[in-house]
């Protein structure tokens, strides 16, 4: 039992970090979601989820906040307004530890937008959570010069993150990004 749910994690992650779900959901490189965002955060969810209003959330560390809102005390409660759907899929994090959620800031009120990327932290690969703590080094202004990130671009959403090396964008060359590329190549 504990391997099949290990496995439907895992399945359920990879779902959620490239961005394609049951709904009509565009699939969004996890970079792009990051520089999109005005606010970034980890967070724990303790309580049951109320699904008719605002989700109570614990902020653990804020990764970013384009607007200046939030404090960055561990523990603050923080109300997140979310769709039904994405409700469920944060109410399947009560008491898995911490997750990452981006919310926009509307008149006061933080939403969560539906289609948006929700994953355990700890679960995220190694370059993914380079993301998190290089915010811009990471380059924000490279994604908005990349422009759009197309679907055949498994190597890049899979394996790596657009980086400003010396005034240059390019892919951070991550083993596993190298050797999808190479094995790609062998393909066509």
């Amino acid at each position: 039992m504990i391997f099949t749910d290990n496995v439907l994690r895992l399945l359920l992650l990879d779902t959620f970090i490239i961005g394609v779900l049951n709904r009509n959901c565009p699939r969004i490189h996890l970079q792009k979601e990051y520089c999109d965002s005005e606010i970034v955060f980890t967070a724990k969810l303790t309580d049951p989820v109320n699904y008719n209003g605002p989700i109570m959330i614990r902020l653990q560390k804020l990764l970013k906040d384009d607007l200046s809102l939030l404090d960055n005390s561990k523990g603050n409660m923080i109300n997140v307004t979310a769709s039904i759907d994405l409700a469920k899929r944060i109410s399947g994090f009560r008491n898995e530890g911490e997750f990452v959620i981006f919310v926009s800031n509307i008149n006061g009120t933080f939403y969560a937008e539906d289609c948006q990327t929700i994953a355990l932290f700890n679960e995220l690969k190694p370059f993914q959570k380079r993301l998190f703590y290089g915010g811009n080094v990471f380059g924000c202004v490279c994604v908005e010069k990349f422009g759009n990130f197309t679907d055949d671009m498994y190597c890049e959403y899979s394996y790596s993150l657009l980086t400003n090396e010396n005034g240059k964008c390019t892919w951070l060359k991550t083993k596993s990004y190298v050797e999808c590329k190479r094995k790609k190549s062998t393909f066509i």
